[in-house]
């Protein structure tokens, strides 16, 4: 596939950290407990966040190493 040959990209939001969907993207998780105050939504945001989490150590990670041949920066 074409995107074997491609490097990691390293502009826009990328820039400030190789993993920016897991450190910045997912806090909007986290608006509705500080704006509502809410216990359900803290649940929510909490099982999301460690989800998500899960998902990048067991699924993306290897992926990054299997596609470009070296693990992928934390």
């Amino acid at each position: 596939a074409s995107y074997r040959n491609a490097s990691l990209v390293r502009r826009g939001i990328f820039r400030w950290s190789p993993n920016s969907m897991y450190v910045f993207g997912f806090f909007a998780l986290w608006i509705p407990v500080f704006l509502f105050q809410s216990m359900a939504a803290l649940v929510v945001a909490a099982f999301s966040h460690a989800y998500i989490w899960v998902h990048y150590y067991a699924t993306e990670k290897p992926d990054m190493k299997r596609i470009y041949g070296s693990p992928s920066p934390d």
